[in-house]
């Protein structure tokens, strides 16, 4: 299965408060030039991350494993009904995304453990999940909340993320609650910028982001977990 994924090359970059103001302004100025052609899009999501009882997961985030994989429901504050199941593997510097829509009450089961259901699904991620709750104990471990303005150049095939106001919280059942409490994980008010892409980068995203760039793994996700 693995020889069909669309990999993308992937680079994540840490910055400061005053970086990434910099940084966003720069890149508002490119999307105003290439206005027709690019998508942008501001969002706020919450990111439930799975990980087995001794956490392997973030194990291998945090040594920087060639190849590691994570499951995560993803949802979107606005859109009640985009609620996703998703599958992130990361081979080297590239990364693969792949998932599902799932129901409100899909989310609600698996939290409460219900999954028999699962198995019987025609979708294989789903059915995948199922045997990677069942085999491997993988369970909730940590919500990520967090602001997005995610820019993306269908032309180039180029996406580029600005994560910003990221807090964590444990209470991993209230995912979908209104009254959601996080904690920031961090006090400088730092931010993620992701950038994938397939094709070489364009001179002036390269320059944006070559004096920052840190390949050194999911920082959303260590962070949120390394704080608790």
């Amino acid at each position: 299965m693995r020889g069909n994924l669309k990999y993308k090359f992937e680079k994540k970059i840490k910055m400061n408060k005053e970086e990434s103001e910099v940084f966003t302004r720069r890149l508002d100025m490119i999307i105003k030039y290439r206005n027709e052609k690019i998508e942008c899009e501001n969002m706020t999501i919450r990111d439930l991350y799975f990980d087995d009882p001794h956490n392997e997961e973030l194990k291998e985030e945090i040594n920087g494993l060639e190849f590691s994989e994570k499951f995560r429901i993803r949802y979107y504050e606005t859109e009640i009904e985009n609620i996703r199941l998703e599958k992130v593997m990361k081979n080297g510097g590239k990364v693969c995304t792949i998932g599902t829509n799932i129901t409100k009450e899909d989310a609600e089961n698996i939290l409460l453990g219900d999954i028999e259901y699962l198995v019987f699904s025609e979708k294989h991620i789903l059915r995948e999940f199922y045997l990677k709750m069942m085999c491997m104990l993988i369970e909730p471990k940590a919500i990520i909340r967090f602001n997005r303005i995610h820019v993306k150049d269908k032309e180039r095939d180029l996406e580029i993320c600005v994560d910003s106001e990221i807090s964590a919280s444990l209470n991993e059942k209230e995912i979908l609650s209104e009254a959601l409490k996080t904690v920031p994980v961090s006090e400088d008010g730092s931010c993620t910028v992701t950038v994938n892409h397939k094709r070489k980068l364009p001179e002036a995203i390269e320059y944006l982001i070559r004096s920052k760039e840190n390949e050194g793994g999911d920082f959303q996700n260590q962070q949120s977990r390394m704080i608790f």
